[in-house]
């Protein structure tokens, strides 16, 4: 449910900026799929950390923080360096940015918040980057 709504969220702002949006199982999926040209971005999940049980008895109920990566492909022809594609990355950087820091989705107990970002790798033409959001859920088992 949350990549779907994170998904639905930057498909939004993908007319202007991003030529196509969608989500991958894992960052190698992902990766599977470079852009032909443009912008992509992927929305993946990275990972769950619970925090310890907050009940003493009955059902437990745990904090889980998740961190959600936003994978962008940025594929310019004749740009062996990147320069170009620095440029269009920089720009679908914030836009998305815009679009989620800050922003709650639907079964969430927080906000997303900015979490690290880096360059997965660059070859043929292609730029690899992804920004990680971390947001809050919880958790209850059954009784």
């Amino acid at each position: 449910m949350l990549l779907m709504e994170t998904e639905a969220r930057l498909e939004a702002i993908a007319d202007s900026l991003l030529d196509n949006v969608g989500s991958a199982v894992s960052l190698a999926t992902a990766m599977e799929r470079p852009p032909v040209n443009g912008v992509s971005c992927f929305v993946v999940p990275v990972a769950e950390q619970p925090e310890k049980n907050q009940r003493v008895s009955g059902p437990a109920v745990q904090k889980v923080l998740v961190t959600v990566g936003v994978v962008f492909a940025i594929r310019t022809l004749n740009d062996p360096d990147g320069e170009r594609g620095s440029q269009k990355l920089e720009t679908a950087r914030d836009a998305v940015r815009q679009a989620l820091f800050g922003w709650q989705a639907e079964g969430t107990t927080a906000p997303y918040l900015l979490s690290t970002s880096g360059l997965i790798r660059m070859e043929n033409n292609v730029i690899w980057w992804m920004d990680r959001y971390q947001t809050q859920i919880q958790r209850r088992a059954a009784a």
